[in-house]
Protein backbone atom coordinates (compact mmCIF):
# COMPACT_ATOMS: atom_id res chain seq x y z
CA UNK A 1 0.00 0.00 0.00
CA UNK A 2 2.86 2.38 0.72
CA UNK A 3 4.43 2.25 -3.11
CA UNK A 4 0.79 2.54 -4.32
CA UNK A 5 -0.12 5.55 -2.40
CA UNK A 6 3.33 7.43 -2.56
CA UNK A 7 3.92 6.11 -6.68
CA UNK A 8 0.26 7.65 -7.15
CA UNK A 9 0.80 11.48 -8.45
CA UNK A 10 3.22 10.17 -10.71
CA UNK A 11 0.54 9.28 -13.23
CA UNK A 12 -0.91 12.73 -12.73
CA UNK A 13 1.78 14.21 -13.50
CA UNK A 14 1.59 11.80 -16.71
CA UNK A 15 -1.59 12.59 -17.79
CA UNK A 16 -1.44 16.36 -17.52
CA UNK A 17 1.66 16.61 -19.64
CA UNK A 18 0.10 14.11 -22.45
CA UNK A 19 -1.46 16.58 -24.39
CA UNK A 20 -0.40 20.42 -25.59
CA UNK A 21 -2.84 22.84 -24.54
CA UNK A 22 -2.66 24.40 -27.79
CA UNK A 23 -6.49 26.18 -26.59
CA UNK A 24 -4.93 28.48 -24.22
CA UNK A 25 -2.92 30.24 -27.19
CA UNK A 26 -5.99 31.15 -28.20
CA UNK A 27 -6.53 33.63 -25.17
CA UNK A 28 -3.04 35.32 -25.72
CA UNK A 29 -2.78 38.80 -27.38
CA UNK A 30 -2.15 38.43 -30.92
CA UNK A 31 0.99 39.50 -31.41
CA UNK A 32 2.12 36.66 -28.84
CA UNK A 33 0.50 34.49 -30.58
CA UNK A 34 3.04 33.44 -33.86
CA UNK A 35 5.79 33.00 -30.64
CA UNK A 36 2.73 30.77 -28.77
CA UNK A 37 2.47 28.99 -31.75
CA UNK A 38 6.28 27.89 -32.10
CA UNK A 39 6.06 26.50 -28.74
CA UNK A 40 2.67 24.73 -29.42
CA UNK A 41 5.13 22.70 -32.16
CA UNK A 42 8.01 21.54 -29.50
CA UNK A 43 7.80 18.32 -28.26
CA UNK A 44 8.68 19.66 -24.71
CA UNK A 45 5.00 19.76 -23.06
CA UNK A 46 6.67 21.50 -19.87
CA UNK A 47 8.21 24.50 -22.42
CA UNK A 48 4.04 24.73 -23.75
CA UNK A 49 2.80 25.09 -20.54
CA UNK A 50 4.81 26.98 -18.99
CA UNK A 51 4.09 29.80 -21.60
CA UNK A 52 0.22 29.26 -21.25
CA UNK A 53 0.89 29.37 -17.23
CA UNK A 54 3.02 32.37 -16.53
CA UNK A 55 5.81 30.48 -16.92
CA UNK A 56 5.12 28.67 -13.50
CA UNK A 57 3.49 25.52 -14.72
CA UNK A 58 6.18 23.87 -13.63
CA UNK A 59 6.03 25.33 -10.28
CA UNK A 60 2.58 24.86 -9.64
CA UNK A 61 2.72 21.47 -10.25
CA UNK A 62 5.68 20.84 -7.82
CA UNK A 63 3.71 22.04 -5.02
CA UNK A 64 0.65 20.47 -6.21
CA UNK A 65 2.84 16.99 -5.72
CA UNK A 66 3.97 18.26 -2.50
CA UNK A 67 0.44 18.70 -1.06
CA UNK A 68 -0.45 15.24 -2.72
CA UNK A 69 2.51 13.56 -0.64
CA UNK A 70 1.21 15.09 2.79
CA UNK A 71 -1.62 13.98 2.03
CA UNK A 72 -0.62 10.30 1.21
CA UNK A 73 1.50 9.94 3.90
CA UNK A 74 -1.17 11.20 6.60
CA UNK A 75 -3.39 8.91 4.56
CA UNK A 76 -1.12 5.94 5.87
CA UNK A 77 -0.66 7.63 9.52
CA UNK A 78 -4.09 7.26 10.03
CA UNK A 79 -4.66 3.67 8.48
CA UNK A 80 -2.14 2.32 10.50
CA UNK A 81 -3.45 4.19 13.51
CA UNK A 82 -7.20 2.78 13.08
CA UNK A 83 -5.99 -0.62 11.84
CA UNK A 84 -4.51 -1.30 15.14
CA UNK A 85 -7.01 0.61 17.24
CA UNK A 86 -4.53 2.82 19.07
CA UNK A 87 -2.00 5.38 18.92
CA UNK A 88 1.82 4.99 18.64
CA UNK A 89 3.07 7.56 21.45
CA UNK A 90 0.51 6.04 24.10
CA UNK A 91 1.92 2.57 23.34
CA UNK A 92 5.38 4.16 23.27
CA UNK A 93 4.50 5.71 26.44
CA UNK A 94 2.98 2.63 28.18
CA UNK A 95 6.61 0.51 26.58
CA UNK A 96 8.29 3.45 28.97
CA UNK A 97 6.80 2.83 32.39
CA UNK A 98 6.95 -1.02 32.02
CA UNK A 99 3.08 -1.62 31.50
CA UNK A 100 1.48 -4.48 30.24
CA UNK A 101 -1.29 -5.09 27.80
CA UNK A 102 -4.12 -5.72 30.29
CA UNK A 103 -3.56 -1.74 30.87
CA UNK A 104 -3.09 -0.54 27.01
CA UNK A 105 -5.22 -3.43 25.81
CA UNK A 106 -3.24 -3.49 22.50
CA UNK A 107 -1.09 -6.37 21.21
CA UNK A 108 -2.41 -9.16 23.60
CA UNK A 109 0.02 -12.11 25.20
CA UNK A 110 -3.28 -14.29 26.25
CA UNK A 111 -5.95 -15.09 24.73
CA UNK A 112 -8.56 -18.40 24.61
CA UNK A 113 -8.59 -20.37 21.54
CA UNK A 114 -11.05 -23.10 20.41
CA UNK A 115 -10.45 -26.62 18.59
CA UNK A 116 -11.90 -29.37 17.88
CA UNK A 117 -10.83 -33.05 18.56
CA UNK A 118 -12.74 -36.22 17.15
CA UNK A 119 -12.63 -39.14 19.43
CA UNK A 120 -14.63 -42.23 18.68
CA UNK A 121 -16.44 -40.51 16.27
CA UNK A 122 -17.17 -37.71 18.15
CA UNK A 123 -16.00 -34.60 17.73
CA UNK A 124 -14.99 -33.00 21.31
CA UNK A 125 -14.76 -28.90 21.37
CA UNK A 126 -12.19 -27.71 23.98
CA UNK A 127 -11.56 -24.30 25.25
CA UNK A 128 -7.85 -23.28 26.22
CA UNK A 129 -5.68 -20.01 27.20
CA UNK A 130 -3.24 -19.53 24.34
CA UNK A 131 -0.05 -17.33 24.17
CA UNK A 132 0.46 -15.06 21.42
CA UNK A 133 4.00 -14.82 21.16
CA UNK A 134 3.81 -13.26 17.79
CA UNK A 135 2.39 -10.05 19.27
CA UNK A 136 5.62 -9.16 21.10
CA UNK A 137 7.22 -8.87 18.09
CA UNK A 138 4.23 -6.66 16.47
CA UNK A 139 4.33 -4.49 19.42
CA UNK A 140 7.70 -3.67 18.84
CA UNK A 141 7.35 -3.32 14.88
CA UNK A 142 4.01 -1.06 15.36
CA UNK A 143 5.97 1.36 17.01
CA UNK A 144 9.28 1.83 14.87
CA UNK A 145 6.60 1.86 11.95
CA UNK A 146 4.48 4.85 13.98
CA UNK A 147 7.47 6.86 14.64
CA UNK A 148 9.22 6.73 11.12
CA UNK A 149 5.67 7.94 9.73
CA UNK A 150 5.77 10.42 11.92
CA UNK A 151 9.34 11.78 10.84
CA UNK A 152 8.36 10.88 7.29
CA UNK A 153 4.64 13.43 7.67
CA UNK A 154 7.30 15.95 9.33
CA UNK A 155 10.34 16.01 7.28
CA UNK A 156 6.98 16.29 4.40
CA UNK A 157 5.60 18.67 5.55
CA UNK A 158 8.90 20.88 6.27
CA UNK A 159 10.00 20.12 2.90
CA UNK A 160 6.44 21.46 1.43
CA UNK A 161 7.03 24.68 2.85
CA UNK A 162 10.58 25.57 2.17
CA UNK A 163 9.40 24.54 -1.53
CA UNK A 164 6.77 27.30 -1.01
CA UNK A 165 9.21 29.86 0.43
CA UNK A 166 11.42 29.59 -2.46
CA UNK A 167 9.35 29.48 -5.23
CA UNK A 168 7.08 32.38 -4.17
CA UNK A 169 9.62 34.21 -2.34
CA UNK A 170 11.29 37.03 -5.02
CA UNK A 171 14.19 37.68 -2.91
CA UNK A 172 15.34 34.34 -2.26
CA UNK A 173 14.60 33.84 -6.62
CA UNK A 174 16.74 36.32 -7.34
CA UNK A 175 19.20 36.03 -4.89
CA UNK A 176 19.60 32.41 -5.84
CA UNK A 177 19.85 33.36 -9.85
CA UNK A 178 22.84 36.04 -9.38
CA UNK A 179 24.98 33.61 -7.11
CA UNK A 180 24.50 31.00 -9.95
CA UNK A 181 25.58 33.46 -12.80
CA UNK A 182 27.76 34.80 -10.66
CA UNK A 183 29.73 31.77 -9.84
CA UNK A 184 29.39 30.19 -13.58
CA UNK A 185 30.39 33.17 -15.17
CA UNK A 186 33.79 34.94 -15.64
CA UNK A 187 32.96 38.31 -15.32
CA UNK A 188 34.37 41.65 -17.27
CA UNK A 189 36.39 43.56 -16.69
CA UNK A 190 36.57 46.12 -14.20
CA UNK A 191 34.89 49.18 -15.63
CA UNK A 192 31.89 47.30 -17.21
CA UNK A 193 30.71 45.82 -13.69
CA UNK A 194 28.13 47.85 -13.16
CA UNK A 195 26.68 46.76 -16.61
CA UNK A 196 27.20 43.36 -15.86
CA UNK A 197 25.46 43.88 -12.47
CA UNK A 198 22.85 45.86 -14.44
CA UNK A 199 22.15 42.96 -16.57
CA UNK A 200 22.61 40.14 -13.75
CA UNK A 201 19.43 42.37 -11.80
CA UNK A 202 17.37 42.13 -15.23
CA UNK A 203 18.29 38.68 -15.67
CA UNK A 204 16.99 37.63 -12.05
CA UNK A 205 13.72 39.50 -12.67
CA UNK A 206 12.93 37.47 -16.09
CA UNK A 207 13.96 34.30 -15.38
CA UNK A 208 11.85 33.75 -12.39
CA UNK A 209 9.13 30.66 -11.73
CA UNK A 210 10.20 27.78 -13.27
CA UNK A 211 13.38 28.42 -14.20
CA UNK A 212 14.38 28.69 -10.46
CA UNK A 213 12.59 25.82 -9.90
CA UNK A 214 14.65 23.70 -12.49
CA UNK A 215 17.85 25.54 -11.17
CA UNK A 216 17.70 24.29 -7.87
CA UNK A 217 16.76 20.95 -8.46
CA UNK A 218 19.97 20.57 -10.73
CA UNK A 219 21.84 22.17 -7.86
CA UNK A 220 20.31 19.32 -5.37
CA UNK A 221 20.23 16.62 -7.58
CA UNK A 222 23.91 16.83 -9.49
CA UNK A 223 25.71 20.65 -7.96
CA UNK A 224 25.61 23.66 -8.05
CA UNK A 225 28.64 23.64 -10.22
CA UNK A 226 26.51 22.19 -12.94
CA UNK A 227 23.61 24.77 -12.34
CA UNK A 228 25.49 28.06 -12.41
CA UNK A 229 27.09 26.53 -15.99
CA UNK A 230 23.68 26.45 -17.17
CA UNK A 231 22.31 29.43 -15.71
CA UNK A 232 25.78 31.40 -17.02
CA UNK A 233 24.85 29.73 -20.41
CA UNK A 234 21.51 31.62 -20.22
CA UNK A 235 22.66 34.69 -18.80
CA UNK A 236 24.93 34.59 -22.10
CA UNK A 237 22.50 34.00 -24.42
CA UNK A 238 20.57 36.78 -22.44
CA UNK A 239 22.91 39.54 -22.45
CA UNK A 240 22.99 38.65 -27.00
CA UNK A 241 19.83 39.33 -27.06
CA UNK A 242 20.18 42.64 -25.18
Amino acid sequence: MKHVILWMPSPVTFITLRNPPNICIKYYRTDFYPILSQYSLSDNQIVIRSKCNGAAYSSHLARSNCIAFCKFVHFQFWIVSLYLGGNGYDLTRALLRQQTWQSTGLFPRVTMCDFKIRVMGNVHRHTIQCVLMANMFNEKIYVALWWWLLAVITLTVVNFFYWIYTLNSVTSSHQFLIRLVTLGVSLVPQPQKEVASHFMQLFAEQFVGDTVLVLRLVAQNASELVASSIAARLFDIFVKKR
